[in-house]
C-alpha cells in the first residue's frame, strides 16, 4: 500500500513538472505571454466588478441595515413634524450610531419633543455641553447630507 502511494505521488509530481515546463516553454520567448495573461486577468476582474454595481436600488449605503429603532429614530417617529417616516428616521439613527455615543443620542432624542432643550444646551457655558454641541452639529450635517433622499 505504501508503494502504491509513493507511485501515485511520483506521478502527480511528474505531471506538475510537465505542466510547469510547458508553461515555461510557452512564455520563454519573452514577456508577451505573461503580459497577455495579466491583461486577461485584469479585464476579467474589471468585468466582474462592473457586474456588481448598478441596479435599481439607489438608496444610500447608510440605510441598508435592518431599520434600527434607537432613541433618535424613536424620537423622530414620535415628533409632530411633517415628513417624518420610517426610512428617514432609520437613516438618521444609523448616522447617529456612527457619530454619537449612547448618552449623546438620548440627549439629542429629546430635541425632537422639546426643541427648546437644544437651544438651552447651545447657549450653555459648560465644556461638556460645548463638546456635545460640536458632536451634535457634525451629526446633524452628516445626517442632512446622507439622508436627504428620504425627506
Amino acid at each position: 500500500m505504501r508503494a502504491e502511494m509513493i507511485k501515485k505521488l511520483s506521478r502527480e509530481a511528474s505531471h506538475r513538472n510537465t505542466l510547469k515546463c510547458t508553461f515555461r516553454r510557452e512564455t520563454r520567448g519573452g514577456k508577451e505571454g505573461m503580459i497577455m495573461i495579466r491583461t486577461a486577468i485584469v479585464f476579467a476582474a474589471a468585468l466582474a466588478l462592473a457586474g456588481c454595481g448598478g441596479g435599481r436600488d439607489r438608496t444610500p449605503e447608510v440605510t441598508r441595515a435592518a431599520n434600527p429603532m434607537g432613541p433618535i429614530a424613536q424620537g423622530c417617529m414620535e415628533s409632530p413634524r411633517d415628513g417624518a417616516n420610517r426610512a428617514l428616521c432609520s437613516c438618521i439613527q444609523l448616522v447617529a450610531d456612527q457619530s454619537l455615543s449612547a448618552p449623546d443620542q438620548r440627549l439629542a432624542a429629546g430635541f425632537f419633543a422639546d426643541p427648546e432643550a437644544a437651544h438651552e444646551i447651545r447657549k450653555s457655558d459648560t465644556r461638556r455641553h460645548d463638546a456635545f454641541w460640536e458632536r451634535y452639529t457634525a451629526f446633524a450635517e452628516a445626517s442632512e447630507t446622507l439622508c436627504a433622499a428620504y425627506s
